[in-house]
């Protein structure tokens, strides 16, 4: 019984951590297509300038 008990509740542990990452996904999915719609072509530039100048201050 204890067994069964310990396999539900690691199974109730897997299913809650796939939703978590799916609705994550969602969320990330979401926010980049407000983005994309938002972004007008300088405004995309200077967010790819930055990133990259901040990658290459990193050591």
């Amino acid at each position: 019984m204890e067994g069964a008990r310990a396999e539900i509740e690691q199974d109730v542990r897997r299913a809650r951590q796939e939703l978590r990452q799916e609705v994550a996904d969602l969320a990330v999915g979401a926010a980049e297509r407000l983005i994309r719609k938002s972004l007008r072509g300088e405004e995309h530039r200077k967010i790819v300038t930055d990133a990259i100048t901040e990658l290459e201050r990193t050591p």
